[in-house]
């Protein structure tokens, strides 16, 4: 996480952010963020991943990154869009 992203989520107008961790994505957190997703439960959605990795579930992860495109969710898939979303 970036230095900047840090400082905002300490800052203490920020300390009502509200976290919930989620399966890990092959044990089926990426539908789990999905179904929240199409619930209209999910506002930004900061999805970073390691792209010189093959990941096992790279179909799941298309398939989350396509919800977040159709429901027009604001998506950083790196440091320094996460940075300007927040």
């Amino acid at each position: 996480m970036s230095k900047h992203l840090l400082e905002v989520l300490n800052h203490e107008d920020y300390t009502k952010i509200e976290f919930e961790l989620l399966k890990s994505g092959p044990l089926g957190g990426d539908q789990e963020l999905g179904a929240r997703i199409t619930a209209g439960e999910i506002d930004i959605l900061i999805f970073l991943w390691d792209p010189m990795t093959m990941q096992p579930h790279d179909v799941d992860m298309k398939a989350l990154l396509r919800l977040a495109v159709l429901y027009n969710i604001p998506t950083a898939c790196n440091r320094s869009t996460a940075d300007y979303l927040d």
